[in-house]
């Protein structure tokens, strides 16, 4: 019974189903090319040799992979709230609820497991033609070890969705899963419980630890990491006591003359709030890998493996900001709704749509282009990048978030507009 239900579940939502998938697809497809990349050399094997570089690279891919998977499921569950609702009202207990959602999970992650091993295997002959065009003696072969690694990941993952969707279920009454918007909450408060400071001060304080340490970086490359998980902090707090104030004084004054412009600009201010995390991981992770692997160019096991969780992990944490900004436009129709009745037209609506998602994906984009750009210039102006390299790898961090500012955009004119999809179907 749970099982039909689950299969008829996952039909009706299909396409929130299939980003839900991919993100099994990719992670399986990760982290089982990352351990046989690793084990194919013991020097740099994350078991043999716990002390090496690709030890700290595997404990942060495995933090940042289980991050992104249960975004993903946060934004499955939070958009079956009135799935759940009616469960509940037809005398559905909470073990019931999990256990239909736990079904769901499975059969996606049955589905996605055998493909993602399926195509890393497909990949191995591309890493090996990329890694025999620098050092001919180095191959990557098939491990079973890494499959293995691979599948004990994903259930420990699975475990915490289990513990993760009971908790959702009990805690969540009716009317709270028939409004699923009202379950996402976004604090305002201020980092580090500096409201007692003075408002100028902090704003100045925020600004240098944001931009100092991309100045730091020219001074001495081999503290990239470290200076940029403190720019990192600073972009918090700039986000906090520089950017929504900001956005909150154009609000109630310039754009009052642009209602547009002024209706795109608050939502993006909401949209910041509850990306803020998400934005703080994304640059955190790109950052921090991009680091590596230029301190890491010496060796082509190290390289390679870094380079490929670079890549990964960038397509990785933009399809997790995208499940997040997702599941907050879920309940936005109610909102549209009142724009419509005070007078903005769907075309406006819709202008208003594009420059909600320009504003907020153009802040990340412009943020981490701000970041790599520096870290791979201070690098290939001391040689040891070549400048088709570093925009490449640029491009790997850059790409990922503008497709997933096109994939956005269509979320949120399916959420926003259902009735266009409705009429589409019909006219197919």
């Amino acid at each position: 019974m749970i099982l039909r239900d689950a299969l008829r579940s996952l039909q009706k939502d299909f396409s929130k189903a299939f980003f839900y998938w991919l993100i099994f697809v990719l992670t399986t497809m990760f982290i089982y090319l990352f351990y046989n990349i690793a084990m194919s050399d013991p020097s740099v094997d994350p078991i043999k040799n716990p002390s090496s570089t690709i030890t700290y690279v595997m404990i942060l891919v495995v933090i940042l992979c289980s991050v992104d998977i249960l975004f993903a499921n946060d934004f499955y569950v939070k958009l079956k709230g009135k799935d759940l609702a009616v469960r509940l009202i037809c005398g559905g207990r909470f073990t019931q609820i999990a256990g239909f959602l736990l079904a769901q999970t499975m059969l996606l992650l049955v589905l996605a497991v055998p493909l993602g091993i399926f195509l890393a295997n497909c990949l191995l002959p591309l890493v090996n033609a990329m890694m025999s065009s620098v050092d001919q003696s180095f191959a990557v072969s098939s491990h079973p070890e890494a499959m293995l690694n691979a599948t004990v990941i994903l259930l420990y993952v699975v475990f915490w969705i289990i513990l993760l969707n009971m908790s959702f279920a009990y805690r969540n009454a009716v009317g709270l899963l028939m409004n699923p918007s009202s379950i996402i909450s976004a604090s305002e408060d201020s980092p580090f419980g500096t409201n007692l400071v003075p408002k100028k001060a902090k704003q100045i304080f925020w600004i240098a630890v944001f931009l100092v340490p991309i100045l730091l970086i020219y001074w001495n490359r081999s503290l990239a990491i470290l200076v940029s998980l403190i720019g990192m902090v600073g972009l918090n707090g700039c986000l906090s006591d520089i950017i929504s104030p900001w956005i909150n004084h154009q609000v109630s004054g310039r754009l009052l003359k642009d209602p547009d412009r002024m209706a795109a600009a608050g939502f993006a201010r909401r949209d910041l709030r509850v990306l803020k995390n998400n934005i703080f991981l994304f640059e955190a992770g790109a950052v921090i890998l991009v680091s590596m692997l230029v301190n890491s160019i010496g060796s082509m096991a190290e390289s390679m493996t870094i380079f490929i969780s670079y890549l990964v992990m960038a397509c990785l944490q933009a399809l997790a900001l995208m499940f997040k900004f997702g599941t907050e436009i879920s309940g936005r129709r109610r909102l549209f709704l009142t724009l419509n009745h005070i007078g903005f037209i769907q075309k406006d609506q819709k202008k208003i749509i594009h420059q909600e998602i320009l504003y907020v994906y153009g802040f990340v984009i412009g943020v981490t282009f701000l970041y790599i750009f520096n870290i791979l210039l201070s690098y290939t102006l001391a040689g040891d990048l070549s400048a088709g390299t570093s925009l490449f790898l640029l491009g790997g961090a850059l790409l990922p978030l503008v497709i997933c500012a096109g994939l956005n955009l269509l979320l949120y004119r399916k959420a926003v507009f259902p009735k266009d999809q409705e009429a589409r179907m019909h006219a197919e």
